[in-house]
């Protein structure tokens, strides 16, 4: 834990704002491994230029997010183009990360040619949209059948068909498979909170309320839980 913050001297409510820092500067660096294909921490550490050894507290949560140092929040900033204030706003649950808006899908898939994106997406999009127009099973969560309708809410703000929605989502890291366990009932694993987020272009926390409120029960042991952040953590040891 940070010299600055003791745990001792926070009140119930601050531990709990500041966890849930900790929780989304770990998501964060989570999703920096995957974009730079970084598949351990000490390799994101490296990448990002910051000493391994700080990249093994900020992965196992012993740091007050908001309170390291400024050159290296300027580094994790810049591993996804953000300045600063985007980054802390981040950090502080202030703005959720939008992603890549449907603007720039649209634009950049307008350079591919057709004939390889139907190639890739027709059999998906197939699926997506008989997933889409199943009925919801009464024995589904209730998280899982009000995520369904979410998406497709913002399928329609979107104003998308099914194979431009999936090829939206997928570019934003949520897959076809996310979507086959969402309508089945799966449980939403930690992993998946913060493409959801993108595409729903919400905050993880507010999805995690979603999913806790009906779930703690039929969540899955420890062991099956956080297997990305795990992997990261245990291999930035030195």
């Amino acid at each position: 834990m940070s010299q600055k913050t003791s745990l001792s001297t926070l009140t119930d409510a601050e531990r709990r704002l500041l966890k849930a820092e900790q929780q989304r500067l770990i998501d964060y660096l989570e999703e920096v491994a995957y974009e730079k294909r970084c598949n351990s921490g000490r390799s994101l550490a490296l990448k990002l230029q910051i000493k391994p050894p700080s990249m093994v507290d900020y992965l196992r949560g012993q740091v007050a997010p908001l309170e390291i140092k400024s050159e290296y929040q300027q580094l994790l900033a810049a591993a996804r183009g953000w300045s600063v204030e985007r980054f802390q706003a981040y950090l502080r649950g202030e703005s959720p990360d939008p992603g890549l808006k449907a603007e720039q899908y649209l634009t950049a898939t307008r350079s591919v040619p057709l004939e390889l994106l139907a190639e890739a997406m027709v059999v998906a999009a197939q699926r997506f949209s008989e997933m889409l127009k199943a009925p919801a099973h009464s024995s589904l969560p209730q998280a899982n059948v009000i995520l369904s309708q979410m998406l497709q809410q913002r399928q329609q703000e979107l104003g998308m068909d099914d194979e431009q929605f999936l090829a939206y989502c997928e570019a934003l890291r949520l897959e076809s498979r996310d979507f086959q366990g969402i309508f089945a009932g799966d449980y939403i694993q930690n992993g998946l909170l913060a493409p959801l987020a993108k595409v729903l272009n919400t905050t993880i926390d507010e999805l995690v309320n979603l999913r806790d409120s009906e779930n703690l029960a039929k969540a899955p042991h420890p062991r099956e839980m956080g297997l990305r952040s795990n992997s990261l953590k245990h291999s930035t040891e030195v």
